[in-house]
């Protein structure tokens, strides 16, 4: 908020980083999805000298996830999943004293493919957050 009382745009955020993402069959009945974010951000020019060079809010330096799916070929037209994912710690304030915790979150679900009266059709049942992550 500018001397006018008006929000304007006061500096820049520069995110820098690497984010890696890959799939692949390991067999025909596994499938591995794995991605990886290293990030840097940055304030620059914000007018206030205090906050240059400083860390964005909520923004976490690394991510982190994976998913497995096993489909049986024994039960064709049914997946299963396991999956999860870390954050790293995150600031909470712009002046980077205070942060979140970094947390990690797993899952696990299934889902069953066929057709209903000629329709493709996807039934799925999803648990998020297993260990109950706060």
């Amino acid at each position: 908020v500018d001397g006018s009382n008006t929000y304007v745009q006061d500096g820049s955020q520069i995110h820098n980083g690497l984010e890696v993402s890959l799939t692949g069959n390991i067999t025909p009945e596994w499938v591995v999805v794995a991605s990886g974010l290293l990030l840097d951000a940055t304030l620059e020019e914000t007018g206030d000298p205090a906050q240059n060079g400083k860390t964005p809010v909520a923004v976490p330096d690394s991510r982190a996830a994976l998913l497995v799916e096993y489909s049986p070929k024994a039960l064709r037209g049914v997946t299963f999943q396991a999956s999860g994912q870390h954050t790293a710690s995150r600031f909470v304030d712009s002046a980077n004293t205070a942060e979140v915790d970094a947390y990690t979150l797993l899952g696990a679900g299934a889902r069953y493919e066929t057709a209903l009266r000629g329709t493709p059709v996807t039934l799925r049942l999803n648990a998020d957050n297993l260990l109950d992550e706060r």
